[in-house]
């Protein structure tokens, strides 16, 4: 019995810590690490599927370099959306239905998609 305590409690732990991080205090930290995972995921899966990476054929390696200046756009746009996130929930006063509030925030994120293009573009350039 003590075994499966002993094994469950820095569980335990860990997901206090992760409980942590996602809190107020660490958020800015929380999503600038989701964005780089997102990204760098993102790229991965994508060199698996264009074929450009094949775990089974030495010939395909994995380029990794191209998936660490995916993730390190992450660094850049983590940041970014957190502060317009919270500029958004603080600073503008969105007015009416819900579904009218949604679809105003979209439209705000739709016009600011140019800025993260260009930098996930300009951090794609060699």
């Amino acid at each position: 019995m003590n075994a499966v305590v002993n094994q469950v409690l820095p569980m335990r732990l860990q997901l206090r810590s992760v409980r942590q991080v996602f809190s107020g205090r660490y958020k800015l930290l929380a999503n600038t690490g989701v964005s780089c995972t997102i990204l760098g995921s993102a790229d991965a899966i994508q060199q698996l599927i264009m074929g450009t990476w094949d775990p089974r054929d030495p010939k395909k390696p994995w380029d990794w370099k191209r998936t660490g200046r995916f993730a390190a756009c992450g660094l850049l746009q983590g940041p970014m959306l957190h502060y317009l996130y919270r500029f958004m929930d603080f600073h503008v006063k969105f007015r009416g239905p819900k579904l009218a509030v949604v679809l105003q925030k979209c439209m705000m994120d739709v016009s600011s998609a140019p800025l993260f293009t260009m930098t996930t573009i300009c951090g794609r350039c060699h």
